[in-house]
């Protein structure tokens, strides 16, 4: 694992407030040289620490404004992964998560309507293989933040 200094930090910071700002914006604000950034965040990305760079869609915008979480139960009899890369086919499922306790899966999913939301339950989820039980969830609102990159959280 690498270690991160205040520097890298100060980087990760800059680009959690602006990850498209050029990185010569990014050496003058921190005021050390262009290349020890550029080489900073090539490190960052090998070892993982940053993982990507992405265009974050809005679905209520793009005509999808039913945010839903779908609770799952899989049979164990079958193979996670088939149950899990079938739901991931499905177009509306933009996240999953595997848990522990009484629920296996968690699935986002966005929908237009309630009609559509049907659809998705009943015709897509119902072709996963090892579904047992789905319980739905409608998202009111989200509040979400990102990790905080203060001294006394990260390990030593």
């Amino acid at each position: 694992m690498l270690k991160i200094d205040e520097i890298d930090l100060k980087i990760l910071r800059i680009f959690q407030t602006d990850a498209r700002l050029p990185l010569t914006q990014v050496s003058e604000q921190l005021g050390i040289p262009h290349g020890t950034v550029r080489d900073r965040i090539r490190k960052m990305e090998e070892t993982g620490i940053i993982q990507e760079y992405t265009t974050v869609l809005n679905p209520a915008r793009l005509g999808f404004p039913l945010n839903c979480l779908v609770e799952v139960t899989l049979d164990q009899q079958v193979e996670n992964k088939k149950s899990i890369d079938a739901l991931l086919e499905i177009n509306e499922v933009t996240e999953i998560q595997l848990l522990t306790g009484d629920v296996d899966v968690l699935v986002r999913i966005w929908a237009r309507d309630l009609e559509h939301l049907r659809q998705i339950l009943y015709d897509k989820f119902n072709s996963v293989p090892g579904l047992l039980r789905t319980s739905t969830i409608m998202v009111l609102a989200t509040y979400k933040k990102p990790l905080s990159l203060s001294e006394d959280i990260l390990p030593q």
